[in-house]
């Protein structure tokens, strides 16, 4: 067992660009496997999951972020690379633009080969492989970045409404009729409405 521990800082930015701690930070979690030569981070497209890379352990972490910041770790989290027989180093992480999948760029340095480990992002942000990775994409130079196109759209909203004794909010673009609920325990939902 480790007593290795990761952490995170998270903070509220503000229009000036000061920033303050968000309550709480830093976020601590202690694991063998998780945060281990934890550098790189990367945010969903919907905000909801913060998923970070850890080299030396060949594992991605998956926190759930909740509206005000906070950060608590993804039941089963962290999650293996190449799968449960390959030791696979993760670096660079893109999504697509639904949120849906996330793309990690892998280095098997004992094979010197590359590949593209792909996961499907539950709901609930649990990782689960797609059939047939990690994709190898060959030898050569190490692979450290990845990047996934068209870039994330941003849903703007233009109404937001926010219960006073429980703290839940609706957002809604009146154009679109994409919404966002965000209930007072951390729970999002959303969609497109008429």
């Amino acid at each position: 067992e480790s007593s290795m521990a990761t952490h995170s800082d998270v903070f509220n930015v503000a229009s000036n660009g000061v920033l303050t701690p968000v309550q709480g930070t830093p976020f601590i979690q202690m694991s063998g496997n998780i945060g281990n030569s934890a550098q790189i981070v990367l945010l969903s497209p919907d905000e909801r999951f913060l998923f970070v890379s850890n080299q030396f352990s060949n594992t991605i972490t998956v926190w759930n972020v909740a509206p005000n910041g906070t950060l608590t770790l993804v039941p089963g989290s962290s999650f293996w690379c190449g799968g449960s027989s390959s030791f696979r180093t993760p670096a660079g992480m893109a999504t697509n633009k639904d949120g849906t999948l996330l793309f990690v760029a892998t280095d098997h340095f004992a094979r010197g080969s590359r590949a593209i480990s792909v996961f499907r992002i539950g709901g609930n942000g649990f990782l689960t492989l797609v059939p047939g990775s990690p994709f190898e994409t060959g030898q050569g130079e190490e692979l450290c970045s990845i990047a996934a196109y068209p870039a994330k759209s941003v849903a703007t909203f233009d109404l937001c409404l926010q219960d006073d004794s429980s703290g839940s909010i609706l957002r809604v673009n009146s154009e679109t009729g994409t919404y966002q609920f965000t209930s007072c325990s951390g729970i999002v939902l959303g969609g497109t409405g008429t």
